[in-house]
């Protein structure tokens, strides 16, 4: 039994430890401008930690997370050897104050210090100078996706940039970030990174967020390949991917897949209307469209239309047709008679029997299923039907 796995125990038996952190952590913060507020549990830390194999000579930055230095310091660390970034200001007093005497650097990066130096060069160079080199370091930790500028839904993704100065700046690393495999950015800087070694999806949930946000964990060290391991965090599924741009991952690991790319997808058909459903009056029934709104329930042939003059997107094309918000089950027909809103996704043929074919095979397949395996958001956009091929003899 190694380290990690007597320490899980101990954990697993003693649940002290685990409390004493959370109330550590909870009565100092003030969660106000944190950029980064959700808390993990320690015993998901020794999981995620175990794939780095932590060596105790070893210098670490910690990012906003403080129960990674918590376990770090468990494992052998010496708080001399660790700079935690804090994300709020309250927690960062009491760190410092309380833990820089025994030699933890603690480095202040909340909402405020964003603010002050907002642009992406000066936010970088500002942690970067307080950190110093940072190929010096393993970085560890939890980086966030998005910087909420106000209380409204609007926000900055800054995730990617997080990513870029991470891996561009060192090649050992193992931290959390969002799960966005079929984006063009994790495919590029992280997936085809050199140093890459493992992804773990969280198929079991580490933090108390949406249900439509999933997160994962990167590995990475000084070994240079061509192959990664993707994973989950609840089973022994693994397997062994090319570090190639038409790899699909999904949540079931062992249906990945490289895409073949010299055949159609779904998503070459995939469109959907330009009106939204409040733009049109659903009393009002002289129009010369007959538009669907909605699909209805998922297990009736039968959709929701009215009428309008304007939307006309897949006008005289037959289509099979989904909810924009995706998860369930409805995938259903409609002929050239129909347009489509904005909600209202279609895949979109010039024929009856083609339309017809590509359905059949699509309920051969239990579309609606698979698509929930591959898909990275709530939305059934056009990357997630890209990741599906036809078969030459259905198209």
């Amino acid at each position: 039994m190694n380290k990690f796995e007597q320490r899980i125990g101990e954990i697993d038996k003693d649940t002290k430890f685990r409390y004493y952190t959370k109330d550590l952590i909870r009565r100092h913060s003030d969660k106000k401008h944190s950029i980064l507020p959700y808390e993990i549990d320690v015993k998901d830390v020794y999981s995620i930690l175990k794939d780095l194999n932590i060596n105790e000579n070893e210098k670490y930055v910690v990012f906003f997370n403080f129960e990674f230095v918590v376990v770090l310091k468990k494992l052998g660390v010496s708080l001399n050897n660790i700079i935690f970034i804090s994300g709020e200001r309250k927690f960062y007093g009491f760190i410092r104050n309380n833990f820089g005497k025994f030699g933890l650097k603690t480095i202040l990066f909340d909402t405020k210090q964003y603010q002050k130096y907002k642009s992406r060069k000066k936010w970088k160079n500002y942690i970067m100078k307080k950190i110093g080199k940072l190929n010096e370091y393993v970085v560890v930790g939890n980086i966030p996706f998005t910087i909420n500028e106000t209380d409204s839904d609007n926000s900055i993704k800054i995730g990617n940039d997080f990513v870029k100065m991470i891996q561009s700046s060192t090649n050992k690393y193992c931290y959390i970030l969002r799960w966005k495999a079929d984006s063009k950015h994790f495919i590029n800087d992280i997936i085809l990174n050199k140093n890459l070694q493992k992804i773990v999806f969280h198929k079991k949930s580490i933090f108390d967020i949406h249900t439509n946000i999933n997160t994962c964990h990167i590995v990475g060290n000084e070994k240079e390949t061509d192959k990664f391991v993707f994973t989950d965090n609840i089973s022994d599924d693994a397997i062994e991917l090319n570090k190639v741009e038409n790899v699909v991952l999904s949540s079931n690991v062992m249906e990945s897949y490289e895409k073949d790319t010299t055949k159609l997808t779904l998503g070459d058909f995939w469109t959907r209307g330009t009106k939204y459903l409040k733009d049109i009056d659903l009393e009002y029934n002289d129009g010369r469209y007959k538009v669907i709104y909605s699909l209805g329930n998922w297990d009736t042939d039968s959709f929701n239309y009215t009428t309008d003059d304007i939307e006309s997107s897949t006008i005289g094309k037959w289509k099979i047709l989904f909810p924009l918000n995706g998860g369930g089950k409805s995938m259903k027909l409609a002929g050239p008679e129909y347009s489509v809103i904005y909600n209202v996704v279609s895949l979109s043929f010039e024929t009856e029997e083609q339309c017809k074919k590509v359905f059949k095979w699509c309920k051969e397949i239990n579309l609606p299923e698979l698509l929930n395996k591959l898909r990275t958001s709530g939305q059934n956009n056009k990357v997630l039907f890209d990741k599906i091929s036809i078969p030459n003899e259905i198209i």
